[in-house]
């Protein structure tokens, strides 16, 4: 009984280190990045393709882990200097010719050798991948509100255009009769905001996003905000804005305003979970073992992580 209870203590170990793990490889990981190339030949324009591809990627994974700034603060890399970075590549929607190449790519990279390279370069980095959200969309007109509704201009302007909020990696509920009974119970009858946690787990995102549009007393002032649920700390992605409203289309202006929530929540997001570069973080962790052998191969595996 004894060596039973032992074995499952070491598979729990295991498993948290394991999922520990996982969470930090998505941060490292780019993906959609479109490649092509032609060459004198099918190999070399797959090649070629593949190394701009991961050029693009450690490129953009700079900017999600320090922001923009941070290119210009590290040595420019090339197509030869950065696959000292690069894990590993997965293609998709590969097309081949005699002399041209095209795909789709992602790239997941070292996760220590990036972060060694930014603390030479004393470069601040996210230490934590920022949430993906379920984005709920609603439009306040006078006493009535449009949540999954074609009245409502935002809701129009998101399914059309999504990629406003990529920080987060959001997604849009699809709207059918039982999500807009749910939303709409929610938000209008329960104020409940629990209720739309059946969504997470259909959309697989980690966080409700309450996205909120109303006009104001004044004529062209629109006001926005976002909530987050659940969140223990709610002040930090709870944001504000007006804005005025030009004379072009609603549905597009929707976007835009929603676009300016989403980099200000980034920017709040990226405050409070960047690393300090002067912290070591050390995790201490008992395992029981039954041999040196035994040790000495766990000892190995949590080397690797």
């Amino acid at each position: 009984m004894k060596k039973g209870i032992s074995v499952f203590k070491k598979l729990c170990l295991i498993l948290c280190l394991f999922v520990a793990s996982m969470a930090k490889a998505d941060l490292y990981e780019i993906s959609g990045i479109e490649v092509s190339s032609e060459q004198s030949n099918a190999t070399q324009a797959r090649d070629a393709a593949l190394a701009e591809g991961q050029l693009e990627a450690f490129n953009q994974l700079i900017v999600r882990l320090s922001g923009e700034d941070a290119l210009s603060q590290i040595p420019s890399q090339n197509t030869e200097s950065v696959v000292q970075f690069v894990r590993d590549v997965s293609i998709e929607n590969e097309k081949l010719t005699a002399t041209r190449y095209s795909g789709v790519i992602t790239v997941r990279f070292n996760s220590k050798m990036v972060e060694e390279f930014l603390k030479t370069h004393e470069i601040t980095y996210l230490s934590q991948e920022a949430p993906s959200l379920l984005v709920i969309p609603v439009y306040q007109d006078g006493g009535k509100q449009y949540i999954l509704d074609e009245r409502n201009p935002l809701y129009q302007g998101l399914k059309q255009k999504l990629d406003v909020g990529s920080f987060y990696r959001i997604a849009l509920p699809m709207g059918d009769v039982d999500e807009i009974a749910l939303t709409e119970k929610a938000l209008n009858q329960d104020g409940d905001l629990s209720l739309l946690a059946p969504l997470l787990s259909v959309y697989e995102k980690d966080k409700i996003c309450i996205l909120r549009m109303h006009p104001e007393t004044q004529d062209g002032v629109i006001l926005m905000d976002s909530s987050i649920w659940p969140e223990i700390d709610m002040a930090s992605q709870m944001v504000f804005k007006r804005f005025r409203l030009s004379s072009g289309p609603m549905v597009p202006a929707s976007v835009d305003m929603a676009k300016t929530i989403f980099e200000t929540m980034a920017e709040h997001w990226r405050s409070g979970n960047m690393s300090r570069l002067d912290d070591s973080q050390v995790i201490y962790a008992r395992v029981p073992v039954s041999s040196l052998q035994e040790w000495q191969s766990i000892e190995k595996e949590m080397s690797s992580w």
